[in-house]
């Protein structure tokens, strides 16, 4: 299979070429490994590629479930199968290997996708664009030098690119939503609770963080959601799931929606015109379709409501580091921290006071958030712009 015929495809198609014995999952593994070849060094999205998955996959370790064989990236963060390299982004943590498989790998594995390598992401997953000093810069595969998004803009931009189908994705800020949206993709943020993060954490990012994935149709969104939807052991609550799978639902009609509608950046800053007029598009579609559509966005300040968020961001970034450095039993090294911290000495004295903080102030975020989320609308669905083209030189 040529790298242009293997682009078209989305997930599903290429299990169904599987299933069907048009083609082999390693055929797909190496025609994956010439489109990196190909194509990566313009977008800078894959940092890292597994041999033992192209070269020598050995096919009966691949999982029976609908998307077995499809080529899969895993993102760089939090770190999902034992023995594998985890690096968050970072020189701080590099070469560091992963000890434990999550139950996310595990549903993953039994999907059937073949996770043949690593993609790029920011220090942490803590910004919304992909860049850094470890790995460098990713590109919207549509305009080279230009931002595609953040966190999961490796994987988003290896998928719209061609290089893989499908990718892994994580949330808790915009970050699977930025990158689909910079980047031309599909990208969900899944409701809290829905895939789980154990066996480590009960949950990650005070209930903001989620898992799934990243992909070039929504069939392939549904279908792997139903996959990856399963509640384990460990699991702090259980949300429920509804009668139908979402690949079925996904091909019904949905429910008469009430929809807000806004151009307005909440940053105040000017929304660019193509941007405004594609969300314009957009609500007029939806209204066509039925929906009940109306101009309206978020109420709230975002200067007031920031100190809230920013605090969460911090305790949660303390807690990585505890989990990583103390856990671990690695020394905490501050000099290969880039972009977080200007003052190295001076943070790392703020980093261990926050240790012995850290779990008061859990509580005290988790009020942030429920500060944040109550200037939302209930039972609105949101459409806005998502960001402006920002180049990265």
């Amino acid at each position: 299979m040529n790298i242009d015929e293997y682009a078209k495809y989305d997930a599903l198609g290429l299990a169904e070429l599987v299933s069907g014995r048009h083609v082999a999952p390693k055929e797909l593994a190496e025609t994956a490994a010439r489109a990196i070849e190909a194509i990566n060094p313009a977008i800078n999205a894959v940092v890292e590629t597994y041999p033992d998955r192209i070269d020598s996959l050995d096919e009966k370790t691949l999982g029976d479930g609908p998307f077995r064989g499809v080529p899969f990236l895993m993102k760089d963060v939090l770190g999902h199968e034992a023995g594998r390299k985890i690096e968050f982004g970072s020189r701080l943590c590099k070469d560091m290997i992963v000890q434990t498989d999550t139950h996310y790998f595990r549903l993953l594995r039994a999907s059937g996708v073949n996770i043949l390598g690593r993609s790029a992401a920011p220090e942490y997953s803590m910004s919304g664009t992909t860049e850094g000093a470890l790995y460098g810069n990713s590109s919207t595969p549509w305009k080279r030098g230009y931002s595609a998004g953040g966190s999961t803009g490796g994987g988003m931009a290896a998928v719209v690119a061609g290089i893989v189908p499908i990718a892994h994705g994580s949330d808790i800020a915009g970050s699977i939503r930025v990158p689909a949206s910079f980047c031309g993709g599909v990208g969900l943020k899944p409701s809290r609770g829905r895939i789980s993060f154990g066996p480590i954490l009960d949950e990650n990012g005070y209930g903001l963080a989620q898992n799934f994935v990243q992909t070039k149709t929504l069939r392939d969104c549904a279908a792997m959601l139903d996959c990856l939807a399963v509640h384990q052991p460990g699991d702090p609550f259980i949300i429920p799931k509804p009668a139908e799978s979402y690949a079925t639902l996904s091909r019904k009609k949905p429910p008469r929606l009430r929809i807000g509608w806004s151009t307005k950046a909440l940053m105040n800053i000017e929304t660019d015109k193509e941007v405004a007029q594609a969300v314009e598009r957009t609500a007029k579609t939806l209204a066509q379709m039925g929906h009940e559509v109306l101009h309206r966005g978020p109420l709230y300040d975002i200067v007031n409501i920031a100190p809230s968020v920013l605090r969460c961001a911090d305790t949660h970034l303390t807690r990585l580091f505890r989990r990583c450095f103390q856990t671990e039993g690695a020394p905490f090294r501050t000099a290969g921290l880039f972009g977080l911290i200007a003052d190295p000495p001076a943070w790392t004295a703020r980093l261990s006071a926050l240790f012995d903080l850290n779990e008061l102030l859990i509580v005290f975020n988790q009020l942030g958030v429920h500060e944040f989320e109550r200037h939302f609308f209930p039972g609105w669905h949101l459409i806005c712009p998502r960001g402006r083209g920002w180049s990265l030189a």
